[in-house]
């Protein structure tokens, strides 16, 4: 989508120069040519736990675990997209970006965790984020969950792919890591793929910096 002097939107972001997210709300990157969606994902149901499944049972260094589910959604052309007033790669951009490791949150008392990513988080089963740790593939889509390890009363997490100038946030609600809540709903979910046109998976994402959204 471009305006009538053939730019694309502006995009209103935050003072951390981040898009404002709600939770089920589809962010992503449009092609710069062709206006569409390059890759679009979705961030949903967030819960929280002070325990999580699986074998190994450690306690959260931070203090308690953030559970939020992903679906990602690539298009056609993602592999040829640009995006921004560099005409940056998206794929460059995004690939290896969904990764758990590039997620951050912001404390209570407002500083920066960049430590969501715990040997007690890896080790939970509703962990599920094999589908983005490599290269996204075109015209796919992927979903999965990802376990933070946060410290109660955390106010948001937020992603930003490195040197993209491109980043997107979540606000946290403010009973849903309040301190002594108890666990959430159990509720885990595989990390699935459905592939097309590839034999490799992918993930949907939608976003907009100069064509970010």
């Amino acid at each position: 989508m471009t305006d009538a002097a053939g730019q694309p939107p502006e995009v209103a972001t935050n003072d951390q120069g981040r898009l404002e997210k709600k939770f089920g709300e589809a962010a992503g990157l449009s092609d710069n040519v062709t206006g569409e969606p390059a890759i679009t994902f979705t961030i949903s149901n967030p819960r929280m736990s002070n325990t999580c499944s699986g074998f190994w049972k450690f306690e959260p260094n931070n203090g308690i675990f953030l559970m939020v589910d992903i679906n990602v959604q690539t298009s056609p052309a993602y592999a040829t997209a640009a995006v921004g007033a560099r005409n940056s790669s998206v794929a460059s951009l995004m690939d290896y970006s969904l990764n758990p490791s590039a997620w951050d949150a912001t404390n209570p008392d407002g500083t920066v965790n960049g430590d969501l990513v715990s040997t007690a988080a890896l080790n939970c089963d509703e962990s599920n984020t094999d589908a983005f740790s490599g290269q996204l593939a075109p015209a796919s889509t992927y979903s999965g969950s990802y376990a933070f390890d946060v410290v109660p009363g955390s106010q948001n997490i937020f992603l930003g792919p490195p040197r993209s100038g491109i980043g997107w946030e979540w606000d946290l609600p403010a009973d849903l890591l309040s301190p002594g809540a108890g666990p959430g709903d159990g509720a885990h979910r595989k990390c699935s793929t459905s592939l097309s046109e590839s034999a490799h998976p992918v993930a949907v994402i939608t976003v907009a910096v100069d064509g970010s959204r």
